[in-house]
């Protein structure tokens, strides 16, 4: 009687007294290979030009259908098919092309089969009860990170949750390894983030800095002329500029002149700058009393955003302190407050006329930065502006006028 053949498999199965000097040969061949192939062995197939028929024998002879893995290659750019036999085996289906592959039972009325993801791997097996194959492993949807886990391929989300990871490299997917501790991502080339609290973001690819964003964290005072630079990660800024106050005039003759006016305060302008570099320079001058300060271009370019001085007060009639300076491009600006006037009036009693003098006070800044000085008295002489910007007090008899106090610039980032 001549040897029968497993159904599934294929495996000889020779009978009582058969093959008598040949059994060597068979078994090695028909059974010794075929279980190593059904264990171990893989075939490989292109997919690109279409799908993937497994070759199907007689018993006894190698084919595809046998094998323990099935690796897909190519580039087919569309999902493509596996065809094996309907019936019991198991595969182990490694997914090397650029699409999905589907594990069907056919050709011949194909069943719905498994699917596999491009670089993917799944165990399928065929399951009796459904007529299909059906994954005997599905695609990873969470895991638990431990000691020496990576991740690769897996229908929807892969939810990690760290119990220590300390770093990892951002790339197509994300490798992790480490213990414990924070944990650190080498930028690929993110290109953008929403800024939040303090967050701005330069760079592209490589390393991402992130730096506070101007919020008044940091400030420079300018009280006289100079340079600002911006600070290295700052691309706007807020500018207050003072212009100087004006100084209060003298007074002239004790009896029957006229006193001493005030000077005006200094203006203001505030100005929010956007779209600045860091590392390039703006131009500032703080000016000295009645004078006009100003940010302007330096290697960065702006529009000039200034403040002029108050006028200084004049010795003369009545209503003559001096204008208060007014700010200019900025984004508010303010004018300071006018100097007082100084007074001449004549009492007449008893047939005789006497004369009433009184000076005139500074004014204030624009915005209160400072307040003007005080006029004299009794044959003193008027008080300088105080703080930033104040105009100086009229002088009394004969007295001079106090000095306008200088403007400000304040730079916050």
């Amino acid at each position: 009687m001549a040897s029968s053949y497993t159904s599934l498999l294929g495996f000889v199965q020779p009978t009582t007294g058969e093959l008598t000097n040949t059994w060597g040969g068979v078994v090695n061949s028909q059974l010794t290979q075929l279980v190593e192939d059904a264990i171990a062995s893989a075939s490989t197939q292109s997919v690109t030009a279409g799908d993937w028929t497994l070759t199907t024998t007689a018993g006894g002879a190698q084919n595809e259908a046998r094998s323990a893995a099935l690796i897909v290659t190519g580039t087919p750019g569309t999902t493509r098919n596996i065809y094996a036999p309907k019936q019991a085996k198991l595969y182990v289906v490694i997914n090397n092309s650029d699409s999905n592959v589907v594990l069907k039972g056919g050709p011949t009325s194909p069943t719905t089969g498994v699917t596999v993801v491009a670089g993917g791997v799944s165990l399928a097996a065929w399951n009796t009860n459904t007529g299909d194959f059906v994954a005997a492993a599905a695609g990873v949807s969470s895991l638990t990170a431990g000691s020496g886990v990576s991740v690769s391929a897996s229908t929807g989300a892969v939810t990690v949750a760290n119990t220590g990871v300390t770093s990892a490299v951002a790339g197509t997917g994300i490798g992790v390894s480490g213990a414990t501790g924070a944990v650190t991502f080498t930028n690929s080339g993110v290109t953008s983030i929403v800024a939040g609290s303090g967050i701005t973001v330069s760079g592209a690819t490589g390393a991402v800095t992130v730096n506070a964003s101007a919020g008044g964290i940091n400030s420079q005072v300018f009280t006289s002329s100079g340079t600002f630079t911006i600070p290295s990660g700052v691309t706007k800024l807020k500018m207050t500029i003072v212009g100087g106050g004006g100084a209060g005039s003298t007074a002239t003759a004790a009896s029957g002149g006229y006193e001493g006016a005030g000077g005006g305060g200094g203006g203001l302008a505030i100005k929010y700058l956007t779209g600045l570099t860091p590392g390039n320079t703006l131009t500032v001058t703080v000016g000295a009393a009645a004078g006009t300060s100003s940010v302007a271009s330096g290697t960065q370019s702006i529009t000039t955003v200034s403040a002029t001085g108050g006028a200084n007060g004049v010795t003369a009639a009545v209503g003559n302190g001096g204008n208060g300076g007014t700010g200019s491009n900025g984004d508010l600006n303010m004018t300071g407050g006018a100097g007082g006037q100084n007074y001449l009036a004549v009492s007449r009693g008893g047939g005789s006329g006497q004369f009433i003098n009184s000076a005139g006070s500074g004014g204030a800044s624009a915005g209160g930065w400072g307040y003007g000085g005080d006029a004299g008295t009794s044959a003193t002489a008027g008080t300088a502006g105080r703080a930033y910007g104040g105009g100086g007090g009229g002088g009394n008899f004969n007295t001079a006028g106090g000095a306008g106090a200088a403007g400000v610039v304040l730079i916050e980032w």
